[in-house]
């Protein structure tokens, strides 16, 4: 439920020696489990690593900017860890009539540009999985935007191409047996 909470994180090396922390997280909005921690316990050994994966579901927050922080205590000393989580796709209220992928803007562009596209609320369609994928000139998948299920509307998506090179890049939407594809260009 939407709401502040505490948590704690404790944390035991190989020697059994533990350190423990704690702080407050807020939860915006009715789902409880926007963020997902994995692994969500475990232990290192000494010189060891292991990766940690924060997963945001921002499928029911507004865009923006939400902070937070993970805090790892041992017996070696505390660590703390600032995370920002950029939502940026926005969805638009209005219901489209129909399915439409439209030209990004601004093209050409350097080094972001905005896709919208519009998903239709109809009979036997809704909730689709739904797919943005860039591609380059000769087909190769670039960077995946969107790979989820969405409810109908119009939503808009920032591509920031910052890494690529310039050139002509394609951008396809999918969702059910629906497929569409634009053209964008990248200038330097």
């Amino acid at each position: 439920n939407a709401g502040t909470y505490v948590y704690s994180l404790t944390v035991t090396d190989n020697l059994g020696g533990t350190g423990q922390t704690s702080g407050q997280i807020t939860i915006v909005g009715a789902n409880n489990n926007l963020v997902t921690v994995t692994p969500a316990s475990g232990s290192i050994q000494p010189g060891g690593s292991e990766t940690i994966t924060l997963t945001l579901d921002a499928q029911n927050l507004g865009e923006g900017v939400y902070t937070g922080q993970v805090n790892i205590s041992t017996n070696g000393g505390n660590l703390t860890i600032p995370i920002d989580y950029l939502v940026d796709v926005e969805k638009i209220s209005a219901l489209p009539a129909e399915f439409k992928l439209s030209q990004n803007y601004p093209n050409p562009f350097n080094p972001s540009t905005i896709i919208e596209y519009s998903i239709p609320q109809r009979k036997n369609f809704g909730n689709e999985n739904v797919k943005l994928i860039i591609y380059d000139i000769v087909g190769r998948e670039v960077r995946t935007l969107v790979n989820e299920k969405q409810s109908p509307g119009t939503y808009k998506v920032t591509f920031n191409a910052s890494s690529l090179p310039s050139g002509i890049y394609l951008y396809r939407l999918q969702a059910g047996k629906i497929d569409q594809s634009n053209k964008m260009l990248l200038l330097k």
